[in-house]
Formats: structure tokens, sequence, C-alpha cells
């Protein structure tokens, strides 16, 4: 945690890890930079202030404030703020072996409302502040990624 945002690591145990969906990292960036990740995991970002692109078959789509981009852990994941003013994201870094069959392969864009987002960042940043934090309260912050998936699902795309 530092003035351009903060984060949070989860270290799934073995069973968790088993589960369908399992969130490794979350958190909000206050000033977003370009990224470009290369990694095995997969990805969403929401745009909670300004404005920011992402790569989508080699083509730059704008990321516009409320919106949300889904990456898919065999992606290249590849995004940058727009403008001048500072670009502020929530991310949720996830994996399971039911990611790519819910959600798919194809980063996406959605843009429908998510305005629930930041209130579920503050719920699983309260969580993981939780005392019972390793026992038993934050397995319940799979459930809420689930949650978000659906919503995103039934958002037609």
């Amino acid at each position: 945690n530092d003035n351009t945002g903060f984060k949070f690591s989860v270290l799934p145990n073995p069973k968790e890890c088993s589960a369908p969906f399992f969130l490794t990292t979350f958190g909000k960036m206050f000033k977003e930079r370009d990224i470009t990740r290369d990694d095995s995991v997969s990805y969403i970002i929401y745009s909670n202030k300004g404005r920011g692109e992402v790569l989508i078959n080699e083509k730059w789509e704008p990321l516009d404030e409320g919106s949300l981009v889904y990456f898919p852990p065999t992606s290249i994941k590849n995004y940058r703020p727009v403008g001048e003013e500072n670009w502020e994201t929530i991310f949720f870094v996830f994996n399971g072996k039911n990611v790519v069959s819910t959600l798919g392969n194809n980063i996406f864009i959605a843009d429908e409302d998510f305005s629930f987002v930041p209130e579920l960042l503050e719920k699983l940043r309260s969580r993981y502040n939780d005392a019972d934090f390793k026992e038993y309260a934050f397995s319940k912050l799979y459930y809420l990624i689930l949650i978000l998936a659906r919503s995103i699902l039934k958002s037609g795309i």
C-alpha cells in the first residue's frame, strides 16, 4: 500500500485452489499506468474514475468510467490511461478450474451497471483485515467474485 494504490494478496489453500473460482489478488490503483502482463491468471479491471484503453485484437478499445474488462488467463493484459485525468482502477486477479468455461477465453469489455464494484472492493478489504481471516471469513470472498462473474455474463456478452 502506498500513494499510488493498494493491493492485497491472497494465499489460497489447496482446497480453495480446486474451487471453480479463487481470488489471488485485489486492490485499487489511484493512478493507473501503461501495463503489459503475460501471465496465466484472469483479471477483471474496473474503471472507477477517468478513462483508459485496452488492446483487443491489435486495436485499442476505450474503457470508460464505470466499465470493466475481463482478461482470460491465456491473454496478454495490455491497458493504459487516456487523457489528462488520473485513471483510477479496481482490480481482481483470480483463477480456478471453471474460469474459462464460465467467462470464456476472449478479452471483453462490459459497460452495464457495475456500480457495485467499489462496494465489493471495500467488503473484500474489510474481510481481509478481519481477525477471522485465516480461519473462516475470507473464504466467503470467492462467492462474491462468482457473483461478479455472473453479473458480467448476464450483461449479454
